[in-house]
């Protein structure tokens, strides 16, 4: 009977607990401050503007923190992650170094994304090894998507 009683018990308060949960979520949220990605060169330009404006303005409190690499740990010392092509390992490598990326990153995204395929093209419409939006590539100056 006891244990009857004290699992009644529990499953009552785990009830009335997330009945406490659900009305706190009834509650509408505040809008951000600005959208999270501005979606035009212009709104990317105005948002740089803010930014500089607000570092300017905060100069004479703190310096904003400088960025920095991250340093990845080799999990496998001496172990070499390839895609099994040594142009597009050649690629990655020239493109990892320029960005101060890990190889192993940008070939995971490869992976992810597209399976080392350098035609896939997605149902949405992104292309080549990393699947880019053609309007994305467009921003950033890619010349070819497919790296031909």
């Amino acid at each position: 009977m006891f244990k009857k009683l004290s699992s009644i018990t529990v499953l009552l308060a785990a009830l009335a607990c997330g009945a406490l949960s659900a009305r706190a979520q009834d509650r509408p949220l505040s809008p951000p401050e600005r959208p999270p990605v501005p979606l035009s060169d212009t709104d990317q330009q105005r948002a740089r503007e803010e930014e500089r404006a607000k570092l300017k303005a905060g100069a004479g409190k703190a310096a904003a923190p400088s960025p920095q690499t991250v340093k990845v740990p080799a999990l496998h010392a001496g172990r070499h992650v390839s895609s099994g092509n040594e142009l597009i390992d050649g690629i990655v490598a020239e493109a990892s170094a320029r960005h101060g990326l890990d190889p192993c990153l940008v070939l995971s995204v490869m992976r992810a994304e597209s399976g080392f395929n350098r035609m896939a093209v997605s149902v949405k419409g992104a292309s080549g090894l990393m699947q880019l939006m053609p309007a994305t590539a467009a921003r950033f100056g890619v010349r070819d998507i497919f790296d031909r």
